[in-house]
């Protein structure tokens, strides 16, 4: 299979990244550092508040947790455009310790995504946006209505990286379409073969659920769940 052998010479190239085990206690070891050394003497009142409001964060609920993480990995924000620095630009701020720079790097964070729209949310929105219903995307995925409705409920904390993808395959989703859904339900877009191998489809415009499962077999990956759709209200 074309596809299977790209993706191979793909993840040989790029160095993949298992996100659920190493990557995640990779973060929250940096994350428990940075908190850990930052200066709490009280004559340093901004640092406090910077950890009270990243705690508070944190705390906040399951999505808001693995948003964090995900940042501290790298510190990258999908929402924001990064934009090359003018020459005169460079090194016009010094800073004395690098625990300072991500302890203020994480409270700007926690602070542009204190007030988030939910994973239910931005699915709506680019459902909106493409002209689609929601029996369109659950269908051109096969997942059951009742699996859409529950991720997609304004209340849901439990979305998975597996769903969310499959959710971003039903919405016929551009790449950046894709990092803002993946983003709403706590996630960036890395290095991982499942990451990779979506990328690909998309890149290619290829939303078919099947045959993107069929590749996932065959390199290993778990497929999505998909179910054989049986004839209700919605299908008339």
């Amino acid at each position: 299979m074309k596809e299977k052998e790209t993706l191979k010479k793909l993840f040989q190239r790029e160095e993949c990244c298992c996100l659920e085990d190493d990557s995640v206690f990779e973060s929250e070891a940096k994350l428990a550092r940075i908190l850990q050394e930052a200066p709490l003497d009280d004559n340093d009142k901004d640092s406090k508040d910077c950890i009270d409001s990243i705690n508070a964060f944190i705390s906040g609920d399951d999505i808001q947790r693995r948003k964090i993480l995900s940042y501290c990995i790298d510190f990258i924000d999908p929402t924001i455009t990064l934009q090359q620095p003018n020459a005169s630009d460079e090194q016009t701020k010094q800073h004395k310790f690098l625990e300072e720079d991500e302890l203020v790097s994480l409270y700007k964070f926690v602070k542009r995504h204190s007030a988030d729209k939910s994973f239910g949310e931005i699915v709506y929105k680019v459902i909106d946006e493409h002209g689609m219903t929601p029996p369109e995307v659950y269908k051109n995925v096969l997942l059951r209505r009742q699996d859409f409705s529950r991720v997609t409920d304004p209340k849901a904390k439990n979305v998975t990286r597996q769903i969310a993808w499959q959710i971003i395959i039903g919405l016929h989703c551009s790449l950046d379409e894709a990092d803002e859904v993946l983003f709403s339900a706590g996630f960036i877009r890395r290095n991982s073969r499942l990451d990779l191998t979506m990328e690909f489809f998309i890149q290619q415009k290829n939303y078919d659920i099947m045959a993107i499962n069929e590749v996932l077999d065959e390199l290993g990956i778990k497929p999505f769940s998909c179910y054989k759709l049986v004839k209700d209200k919605d299908n008339k």
